[in-house]
């Protein structure tokens, strides 16, 4: 119940419904009559088949692919790569809906630690109607999630942080 308080509901508010499955941690007469006093519906999965709750099955497979192509390339621990992994799902725009989830939970887009640390790669002001807007050519060096590549400058020295498809433009050479 701590947990469901500290880093759901006061974050977001009271859920109307919680899907789970049939763990023991969200079942017992206690959990299910403070659910009731909020008002929060309960269900449950079908046992031993999660692909009942399909959603979480699909983001726990783009999540777990992520980690992996991280530890790939870099090696370690999962669990330092997980930050990372969850900012880029939750800043790469759903190709169902378009959004992201960070702008459908938050209704504003997230600032990308990289926009705030690097200088932009558009130019400062516009020089003439055909002349480029924008720096580069980076290459491409890892995708880590739908629309989230890493990139390296010409000299093959890596960006910092990953970039957002929407921030990148094709170059043919």
């Amino acid at each position: 119940m701590k947990f469901i308080c500290k880093n759901i509901i006061c974050r977001f508010g009271i859920p109307r419904e919680i899907i789970s499955d049939n763990g023991r941690q969200l079942q017992g007469r206690k959990i299910q009559e403070w659910f009731q006093g909020l008002r929060i519906k309960q269900r449950f999965t079908t046992v031993a088949h999660p692909q009942a709750n399909g959603q979480v099955e699909v983001t726990n497979r783009i999540l777990v692919q992520g980690i992996k192509r991280r530890l790939e390339r870099v090696g370690g621990n999962w669990a330092e790569e997980l930050t990372s992994v969850l900012w880029a799902y939750r800043t790469t725009p759903r190709g169902s809906i378009g959004e992201t989830p960070f702008s459908l939970v938050y209704g504003t887009e997230a600032i990308i630690p990289a926009e705030l640390s690097m200088p932009s790669h558009r130019t400062p002001e516009a020089i003439g109607k055909l002349d480029p807007t924008w720096e580069g050519p980076y290459k491409v060096t890892s995708v880590i999630g739908k629309g989230a590549y890493e990139l390296e400058d010409p000299e093959g020295r890596p960006l910092p942080r990953p970039w957002n498809v929407h921030n990148l433009k094709k170059y043919f050479a």
